[in-house]
């Protein structure tokens, strides 16, 4: 005999498993996977089994319903995507219910006004001033670790956006370390300006992504 979890019980959801039922005669991908013997998938009490549990057909809003009784309610208490999995998973089930249930629960309006914040906190951002002549601030950037071109592999980016939005850019003859920037800089940036005061923000060096780490 098929029993729901309380959360699922037939007292709390009246026609949940009868609309399970139902669906589950007329899901034509359940009834192809019994069969041909699928072993996911079993018949059990006039109910489909998927993994040993009573299986969603994606029919109508079944699974956005089993998942709410599991997440909404107020004995779940809205649950993160671990435990409403766990719960979920402890009777029912359906391929790719780990992540509908994850995108369930980043769409829960409760949970994202509720969700409490464990980061530190946002530091103040902190403008800088706005100068009063072109060339009076400097950033810089640097790209490194480029496909080999005429000798060089990166590229050093002076701009000076604050009030002219120009720039200069120019390749380092190495990788750009301080001892290789400085007199690139003084040689081809500041040598072409008068008047510069800070040079904002540090150094920012962008490097190729690593794709195996995403």
């Amino acid at each position: 005999m098929i029993t729901l979890a309380p959360l699922l019980s037939s007292s709390a959801h009246p026609s949940l498993l009868d609309d399970i039922k139902e669906a589950q005669q007329s899901d034509d991908a359940a009834q192809t996977a019994l069969v041909s013997d699928d072993p996911h998938y079993a018949q059990q009490d006039d109910l489909i089994m998927y993994d040993g549990r009573v299986y969603i057909p994606p029919a109508g809003n079944l699974r956005q319903r089993v998942v709410a009784a599991v997440h909404d309610s107020l004995p779940a208490g809205h649950p993160g995507p671990a435990r409403t999995i766990e719960l979920l998973r402890r009777t029912h089930d359906f391929p790719g219910s780990r992540r509908f249930v994850r995108t369930y629960v980043r769409s829960c309006d409760t949970c994202q006004r509720a969700k409490v914040a464990t980061h530190a906190p946002y530091g103040l951002l902190k403008p800088n001033e706005i100068p009063t002549r072109p060339w009076q601030h400097i950033s810089m950037d640097f790209i490194v670790k480029l496909p080999i071109s005429n000798g060089f592999d990166s590229v050093s980016r002076g701009c000076f956006f604050n009030t002219s939005s120009d720039s200069t850019v120019s390749p380092p003859p190495s990788s750009p370390t301080a001892a290789v920037s400085s007199p690139l800089n003084f040689g081809r940036v500041f040598s072409t300006s008068s008047g510069w005061s800070p040079v904002i923000p540090p150094l920012t060096t962008h490097r190729p992504t690593d794709k195996r780490s995403g």
